[in-house]
């Protein structure tokens, strides 16, 4: 039996922006130790799909796997990202399945391989007041005594995980414009300044262009953007992106129409249990009287076939008609995949 993969608007925009060559090569370029990065070549950076999940990983898919050729040969080099907004204290143990998950996918693209390739797993945390752990996964064991420790130490796994914590990694010098926002928003977000979220935002997307290679990683940006400022009234938002930067209204009309109909979704499930609340006053005085009908069903449609049509083009045509056939479940977890997902192909995988 499948199980829902479960998506988090941090790592939604993360995997958006750093599944671009370009965006993860300056990321990488920034951010990477230097001794390290001086053995790598970025040019030969390949950015690796990684969509293996199991019950206690339903957020791996939202990391990104990086392969990097290396001084020396065909060594590669895998890099893991994993974005979390709350301390862990078994991070290095989640951290050890991602490494097997890494070489699981080196094995598929090289099975006649006979060593793995070393892995960099790299955190990106976006806790207040950082990571309060150097990452070393012997700290994830109950050895129980010293002598106990000394003994069974050498046939434990050994290895630390590197760590970025976005309060020190001061993104704004970023040549990378792309990569600067979304650092940026990830910043505002766990700061909890959203009131002060002044013009500078907006200057921010006035700064980049809208084309058809950046459409969805823009989409992606403003959906984060509404994501995390629910004090402002979407419209007004939208409203003032479009004053500053008038190249990306189209991008930002998308971004809108899509959470609204998300936000109008939820709030019917939302009305039958608690009332009103404000900004969703509609959908659920609409959930009080029908519930999830057919009219839900045909706006949840129309949205996601827009979607499709924007990040697919001609290939969205021959989906058409499957969704008509999809739950409002399934419809959302449809707009959410092609976020994340380089062929309508993987979009629709098991549907």
């Amino acid at each position: 039996m499948s199980k829902k993969i479960i998506h988090s608007p941090h790592d939604s925009l993360v995997k958006k922006i750093l599944s671009n060559k370009e965006h993860s090569i300056a990321f990488l370029e920034e951010y990477l130790p230097k001794n390290l990065k001086d053995l790598l070549d970025l040019n030969t950076l390949k950015v690796l799909q990684n969509t293996s999940s199991d019950g206690d990983l339903n957020a791996l898919e939202c990391d990104v796997l990086m392969q990097v050729s290396c001084e020396g040969g065909e060594v590669l080099v895998y890099l893991l990202l994993e974005h979390q907004s709350s301390y862990k204290e078994l991070m290095s143990w989640r951290f050890l399945k991602y490494l097997v998950r890494g070489w699981e996918a080196f094995f598929r693209h090289h099975p006649k391989a006979k060593k793995l390739p070393p892995i960099f797993p790299i955190l990106l945390s976006q806790v207040k007041g950082g990571w309060k752990s150097v990452g070393y996964f012997e700290e994830s064991i109950d050895f129980g005594s010293n002598t106990l420790k000394e003994l069974l130490l050498p046939y434990t796994p050994c290895f630390q995980h590197f760590t970025l914590d976005l309060e020190e990694l001061s993104p704004i010098a970023l040549e990378n414009r792309f990569v600067r926002l979304m650092l940026l928003l990830l910043e505002t977000s766990m700061s909890g300044k959203l009131k002060e979220m002044e013009d500078w935002v907006y200057r921010e997307f006035a700064e980049l262009e809208a084309t058809k290679a950046t459409s969805e990683m823009l989409q992606a940006l403003f959906s984060y953007l509404l994501h995390i400022a629910p004090n402002l009234k979407p419209e007004s938002v939208i409203k003032k992106i479009i004053d500053y930067a008038p190249q990306l209204k189209e991008t930002a009309m998308t971004a809108a129409e899509v959470l609204e109909q998300r936000g109008f979704d939820r709030g019917i499930e939302q009305g039958k249990k608690e009332g009103k609340k404000e900004g969703i006053e509609k959908g659920i005085e609409k959930g009080r009287e029908k519930g999830r009908e057919e009219g839900i069903q045909r706006g949840e449609v129309r949205v996601t076939s827009k979607q499709l049509r924007l990040r697919f083009r001609e290939k969205a045509k021959a989906y058409a008609s499957r969704l008509e056939t999809l739950s409002t479940e399934q419809l959302e977890l449809v707009g959410e995949r092609i976020l994340t997902c380089s062929s309508i192909e993987e979009v629709f995988q098991g549907m």
